[in-house]
């Protein structure tokens, strides 16, 4: 065999030791790559992870921004319902204030028409009074003859003896047609019902008072008198027509 010299066994050495710092070299460079990819696999999976949470964000916002349309129609919806219930409760806060002026009103008619109805009761009683006074002069005696010596003085008013002048029949049915108007007007005083009450009250004053004027003797009352009662007679008649 041959024998190796120094000299080229130092270059050997030389040559080994080179290739055990290139191979060292090397193999730290790998390493350095190996970390550089285990930072880049963790940055990309960092990234995965960050894609994933915007991905989420952004469907979130999506939902978000649904749920804010949605919530702005039902503002709008709900505004629009406001409104119309404003215009509504205008509506019945205007019926209902005229309601209360009317019943503020139909309060003072029926005021006014008790009123009316206690001096109209007071009336009707003093002429119901004169109706049964003549009723009870019709059915009694009369002297006939007279004093000469009242010859001087006015003669005094002489009832007719007719009893069947007077018509107790017509009498009850316009003292019933007046409490029914009467009635009427309380529960609805309306210008309707409270001109039927003045027209019956009318016409039940205007048949007292024609009864009156026409049991009266007219030979007993003077020229002028007489005339005035034919008048007013057929006044009254027109009233009770």
């Amino acid at each position: 065999p041959t024998r190796t010299t120094p000299a080229k066994r130092r270059q050997q050495l030389d040559q080994a030791q080179k290739q055990r710092e290139e191979l060292a070299a090397l193999q730290e460079q790998l390493s350095g790559l190996q970390c550089k990819l285990l930072e880049k696999d963790e940055a990309l999976r960092s990234a995965e992870n960050l894609i994933g949470r915007v991905s989420a964000a952004n469907e979130e916002v999506d939902e978000l921004r649904s749920q804010l349309n949605d919530k702005e129609s039902l503002v709008e919806s709900t505004g629009s319902e406001l409104h119309g219930a404003k215009i509504m409760l205008a509506e019945k806060q205007a019926a209902l204030e005229k309601l209360e002026w009317e019943a503020k009103m139909s309060s003072t008619k029926v005021e006014e028409l008790e009123v009316d109805v206690a001096s109209m009761d007071v009336e009707i009683s003093a002429l119901m009074k004169v109706f049964r006074k003549i009723t009870e002069n019709n059915r009694a005696s009369h002297p006939t003859e007279r004093s000469d010596d009242s010859s001087l003085e006015c003669e005094p008013v002489q009832l007719d003896d007719t009893v069947g002048d007077i018509d107790t029949e017509k009498m009850e049915q316009e003292m019933s047609a007046y409490v029914t108007a009467l009635a009427a007007a309380k529960d609805n005083p309306t210008e309707e019902f409270l001109k039927a009450v003045t027209e019956a009250r009318l016409r039940l004053q205007a048949f007292v008072l024609l009864t009156c004027l026409d049991n009266i003797d007219p030979c007993s009352v003077p020229t002028a008198q007489s005339s005035s009662r034919e008048a007013r007679q057929k006044q009254f008649r027109h009233w009770v027509i």
